[in-house]
């Protein structure tokens, strides 16, 4: 009987965390990460991000995209010049049947810019360029960003830009 009994508080608790976790995943962002471009010199990752809605939340409905620049290693920031680094956000709404252009934004260009001391404030280098848009204008609906990712500089082809896009993965705004 203690063991029954013990089963069944096991599956309660078990179906509980379940549940949590399904909700807490729910009003996380669609996000996704990737190296757009590697060559002979140089490599360029991106991020596409649509944050969810979340009631009261700075953060809702938004769609970012953002490109740095590595050395070949994929590892190392690349100190470029400013504007040498691109990116751009997409924001696509499903139809029912395809992906549909709804919103984005213009080229944004970046680079590097060391870091310093504002006051009190430390303010770390940055090495790329990030944008952001306002995801979910075109009425209720599952939305993805196209993020773009590109860096200008010299690799197998002379000097030219770099990169690729990044898909966010989806998500459902009411």
């Amino acid at each position: 009987m203690d063991l029954k009994v013990m089963i069944r508080t096991t599956a309660v608790l078990l179906s509980a965390l379940a549940l949590a976790g399904a909700a807490a995943t729910s009003a996380m962002a669609a996000s996704t990460t990737a190296t757009t471009y590697r060559g002979s010199s140089m490599c360029v990752k991106g991020t596409a991000t649509q944050y969810p809605y979340v009631q009261w939340s700075f953060s809702s409905r938004w769609a970012t995209a953002s490109a740095t620049p590595y050395r070949a290693d994929c590892s190392t920031p690349l100190q470029l010049s400013q504007g040498y680094v691109a990116t751009k956000a997409d924001v696509y709404k499903w139809t029912g049947s395809a992906w549909a252009y709804c919103t984005g934004t213009g080229w944004v260009y970046g680079g590097y810019t060391p870091g310093h001391w504002s006051g009190d404030i430390y303010y770390s280098p940055t090495y790329g360029a990030d944008t952001s848009s306002y995801a979910g204008s075109c009425g209720p609906g599952w939305y993805g960003i196209s993020g773009a990712a590109y860096a200008y500089g010299l690799d197998y082809n002379g000097y030219q830009w770099n990169g690729g896009w990044i898909w966010s993965g989806y998500e459902y705004f009411a």
